[in-house]
């Protein structure tokens, strides 16, 4: 990344100090950050696509950055599996030496879950897919499958939303509640996060503001 003396994200904060503002809850959070967010991209695609800097060079450590992403991602998500896989394998006398532990019923896996599992696997198809009609060139089904993937990633959160208004236990009911809402949560936060993404960059192919080889 090759922005200079960004300031946003210090500025929103300095607002917030010299208000006096408190972050006790997510009403002041949440706005602020998509705020940041919003402007910051702006910055990163006025930098990209109008003043040309993003060479390849640049373009070769926006990769490596995103692959380090990744890595890191993968860590994260790798120790609460660790933790699920632990308690389940060796369940300890305080959960009743069982699993899931005693009192807790646990969702069907072949409604939700599995339904959320063939949106995940469709959109990454379809995604796939505009990226391949773009790299052809044809920028109107890349756009078209676009926003197929969109309406799946919709749809996975409202699936995701209902599957948590569902269910019988919550994050605090022992271990089991606390490894499947990280999970769950976690990934739906990427999720959510990458719909964002994809909106943005829906709004730019719009535009024209991809090639064949820049995008």
């Amino acid at each position: 990344m090759i922005m200079g003396a960004n300031l946003w994200g210090i500025a929103a904060m300095f607002i917030c100090w010299v208000n006096q503002i408190s972050f006790d809850n997510l009403y002041w959070g949440i706005p602020l950050l998509v705020f940041t967010t919003y402007n910051w991209v702006r910055d990163i695609i006025n930098e990209a696509t109008f003043q040309g800097f993003h060479t390849e060079k640049v373009q070769s450590g926006l990769t490596l950055c995103f692959i380090l992403f990744l890595i890191s991602e993968l860590m994260l998500f790798f120790s609460f599996f660790w933790a699920f896989f632990h308690s389940a394998l060796s369940s300890s006398v305080e959960i009743g030496c069982c699993w899931p532990p005693v009192g807790l019923e646990c969702l069907d896996w072949s409604k939700v879950p599995l339904h959320n599992t063939a949106l995940l696997v469709a959109s990454s198809a379809s995604v796939t897919l505009s990226h391949h009609y773009l790299q052809s060139g044809d920028i109107w089904l890349s756009v078209v499958t676009y926003v197929g993937t969109l309406g799946l990633s919709v749809m996975f959160i409202k699936n995701q939303y209902e599957e948590y208004a569902w269910s019988s236990f919550s994050i605090s009911d022992g271990v089991y509640g606390s490894c499947f809402f990280m999970l769950t949560g976690l990934h739906g936060m990427h999720v959510i996060g990458g719909t964002c993404g994809l909106l943005f960059c829906l709004v730019r192919m719009m535009l024209l503001q991809f090639s064949t080889e820049h995008h």
